[in-house]
């Protein structure tokens, strides 16, 4: 058994402690699932699930279609995957789940509690079939989320973006996240050095 567990790309980065906030942040909340970047990105713009819900609506239809090599490929899963796509959708929306939202893929935690749930229910199991669904981890943890009666929130510990950062490394550091994405891109070698001087990439603890 575990309390919490953070997900983190290749391209997002730890900028300072994290650990006892977001053991509180769960132990305040016990229906509380996950935290990182909800419906507010870092400075409160607000996010679109449009897409995410078309990825979850796709990933309940019965087949599944993608190009390769200029042709239109169409692939039929096995019917216990979709089923098990549609269980979660139906349970989810039983709980109050709005199709695709999901907390911002590039960094986010887990309590240890919706892990148990999960674990219980039988979700972590064949984990292929998740895997042949076609869904981002994202918006797939946020569907097994709230399927298992589970919340999710925003959090002031995720300075993170969909694309590129939301602010400089400066400003990142001096309004106090604890996690950043994405780095990644030309200047990625770049970024990186600018946080190492800025000692910004701390252990966790």
């Amino acid at each position: 058994e575990v309390d919490l567990v953070v997900k983190l790309d290749t391209d997002a980065l730890v900028l300072g402690p994290f650990a006892a906030e977001l053991a509180r942040t769960f132990a305040g909340d016990p229906g509380l699932g996950v935290v990182g970047r909800y419906r507010l990105g870092a400075y409160g713009d607000r996010r679109d699930f449009r897409p995410a819900a078309g990825a979850v609506l796709r990933a309940a239809l019965p087949f599944r279609v993608y190009r390769r090599d200029g042709r239109r490929h169409v692939v039929l899963p096995a019917p216990r995957q979709t089923l098990r796509v549609h269980s979660r959708i139906w349970a989810a929306r039983r709980h109050g789940y709005q199709l695709g939202e999901h907390c911002l893929g590039g960094v986010y935690a887990v309590s240890g509690a919706l892990l148990g749930a999960l674990a219980a229910d039988g979700a972590l199991e064949r984990p292929d079939d998740w895997t042949a669904s076609g869904l981002s981890e994202d918006h797939l943890v946020g569907l097994l989320a709230r399927a298992a009666g589970f919340s999710l929130d925003d959090s002031p510990l995720f300075g993170a973006s969909l694309e590129g950062l939301p602010a400089p490394p400066a400003k990142l550091v001096a309004d106090g996240f604890a996690f950043t994405h994405s780095v990644k891109g030309d200047r990625e070698a770049e970024l990186r050095a600018e946080f190492a001087a800025l000692k910004a990439v701390l252990p966790s603890r």
